[in-house]
């Protein structure tokens, strides 16, 4: 479903950005670490959005059943 496909690439965003952290040039530069510790604090918000969205769908899909 859409809301499962915007869930993985969220996760892997989500991913992507944990790996960032870990570059020298990122972990050596306090802005680049700022920009990127907010990217991934962003996306987080979004996953947690559409995992709730995704659980409030299936509740009702259940409840429908």
């Amino acid at each position: 479903s859409e809301i499962e496909a915007t869930i993985t690439k969220l996760e892997s965003e989500k991913a992507a950005t944990e790996l960032k952290l870990t570059l020298p040039d990122v972990y050596t530069d306090p802005a680049k670490m700022k920009a990127t510790q907010a990217e991934l604090s962003a996306t987080n918000q979004k996953l947690e959005k559409a995992v709730e969205r995704w659980e409030s769908l299936n509740e009702q899909l259940e409840t429908a059943s």
